[in-house]
């Protein structure tokens, strides 16, 4: 794989996680959409997971990993608004 094309797709990636970063919920969901979508391997989001815990905490990247494999669910929903009551 070139390497120009692999960073350009994390910095695609991470562009698009911008606005997104303080719902991990919707965190979740958008990396989820870079990994089926192909710009992201699954071990690179693993890694973005496992960075964003060592910042934000271990209950926030596990709404993370939730909105990740809940993609589309309406669990999380309630989930990302308890989030935000706590915050």
């Amino acid at each position: 794989m070139n390497t120009n094309f692999h960073q350009e797709n994390i910095n695609v990636g991470m562009e698009r996680l911008k606005p997104v970063y303080w719902n991990p919920i919707f965190l979740g969901d958008e990396l989820y959409l870079l990994v089926s979508e192909g710009l992201w391997s699954q071990l690179l989001a693993n890694e973005y997971i496992w960075q964003t815990a060592q910042i934000e905490g271990k209950e926030f990247a596990e709404l993370v990993i939730d909105g990740f494999y809940s993609f589309g669910k309406e669990r999380k929903q309630e989930n990302a608004r308890s989030y935000k009551c706590r915050n």
